[in-house]
């Protein structure tokens, strides 16, 4: 499909990892200590080895049964064979983005 593509529009989260909730069991593995008591993440931190995954599945999920679009991570990309299959499919990645709760 996407060889067959003549126009492309790049999107990108805004700090893709942070729009990642983490529920309370997790969010306690995140635990750290200061001088000024403990602390935990509710959002998925940078750092974390298997964030990359997290996000990746997220974005893999939202972004299911759309046509034009791949994604690695927090970069989109939406393609198209002409101008108006394009911003039709961008269209789409914009409202199941919203949906989603997926911000850019």
């Amino acid at each position: 499909q996407i060889t067959n593509a003549k126009v492309f529009f790049k999107l990108d989260t805004n700090s893709g990892f942070w729009q990642v909730s983490l529920d309370e069991r997790t969010a306690r593995l995140t635990t750290f200590i200061t001088p000024f008591g403990r602390y935990y993440c509710k959002r998925l931190p940078f750092g974390i080895t298997s964030a990359p995954e997290h996000f990746q599945r997220k974005m893999q999920l939202a972004l299911e049964g759309l046509e034009g679009v791949a994604n690695i991570l927090d970069d989109v990309c939406v393609y198209g064979s002409s101008e108006e299959e394009h911003n039709q499919r961008l269209d789409s990645v914009l409202q199941r983005l919203a949906i989603e709760g997926i911000t850019l």
